[in-house]
């Protein structure tokens, strides 16, 4: 809930003084929208990078050397996919 000084004395407050504003259903799915667009943009990106990491692991020895990895490199951004398990 939104919280600010109560300008009146016929607003309702909480135990510090703070007025208590009415918080609207379009407000709350707002919210809940916008926090599920957040973790499916988070998804996403891990998705893409996941991705990414795998096409690293694709290229050979000559092909690393190129962009200035060795295979050990590649390997252990490869495993940074995975730190969760």
């Amino acid at each position: 809930m939104a919280m600010t000084q109560c300008p009146s004395t016929s607003c309702q407050t909480d135990q510090h003084g703070m007025a208590i504003l009415p918080v609207s259903s379009a407000d709350v799915v707002h919210r809940i929208l916008a926090v599920l667009n957040s973790l499916a943009n988070e998804f996403a990106r891990y998705l893409a990078l996941r991705s990414q990491r795998r096409a690293l692991m694709r290229l050979n020895s000559h092909q690393l050397a190129d962009i200035g990895i060795n295979r050990y490199d590649a390997e252990a951004e490869y495993r940074k996919s995975f730190k969760w398990f």
